[in-house]
Order: structure tokens, then sequence, then C-alpha cells
């Protein structure tokens, strides 16, 4: 049986590798390279949803390279371990992150809704003046 292991990338294999693909460095912390028209080097944490056994990937930010700025290995290893820590406690990594969205996707409607019944106000107001009295 393979023995599992944290810390498989040093610090300076993690900026220099070019190889497009997910590169492992323990404890289900990677670094996802993607080349192509859309190339980036990010840090994804890769976990199963307990229950479901469903997979999940929680991107923890861009990865430091070669002439761009992000994320060193040693903070993605601290987030990743904050991330094992709220799973063993039996939370989601990504659930706070995606309720924040929610709430604001939230808010951003109903101030549209808010909005729109303004205009309209504003706009009956514009063409149809008050009667006089």
């Amino acid at each position: 049986m393979a023995k599992r292991r944290l810390h498989k990338l040093s610090a300076r294999e993690a900026e220099t590798i070019v190889e497009p693909g997910r590169h492992s460095d323990g404890g289900g912390l990677y670094l996802a390279i993607e080349t192509g028209t859309h190339a980036r080097r990010q840090w994804v944490f890769l976990y199963r949803v307990r229950g479901t056994g469903k997979r999940r990937e929680f991107g923890l930010g861009s990865a430091k390279g070669k002439g761009r700025d992000g994320i060193s290995l040693a903070d993605a290893r601290l987030k990743a371990a904050e991330a094992r820590k709220q799973l063993a406690e039996g939370k989601e990594p990504g659930a706070e992150r995606r309720a924040k969205i929610v709430a604001a996707s939230n808010s951003n409607q109903r101030l549209e809704r808010c909005e729109a019944a303004h205009i309209g106000t504003l706009h009956e107001t514009l063409i149809r003046p008050p009667a006089p009295a």
C-alpha cells in the first residue's frame, strides 16, 4: 500500500512547473496548471463530502509562478490545513463562500427590484404630470 505524505512539492518546483495538469502536494492540495488561451496556475483543494462521497474542488487562489504574482506554496498549505480542519469538524470548506455569494446575489436582486420600482414611479411622474388641483 502506498504511503500518504504531505509536502511533496518544494517551493522552487511549485513556481517553475509548466506542464499542464494537476500536481499533488499531498493531503488534497494540488497545483492546477492550464495552458492555451486561458493559461492559468491555481491552487485547489480536492475533498469528498461526508455521507454522499461526492468529490468537491475548493479554489484557494492563483499560484505564484515565473513573472506572476499569487499565493505561495506555504500560504496554500496553510489554507489547505484550514480546509482539512473544517472537514474534521464536519463543515464543508466551500459552504461559507457559497453562502456569501448567494446572500450578495439576493441583495442585488432586491436592489434591482427597488430601482425598477423607483424608476417606474419617476417615469410615470415625468410622462403624466399630476393633475392640477
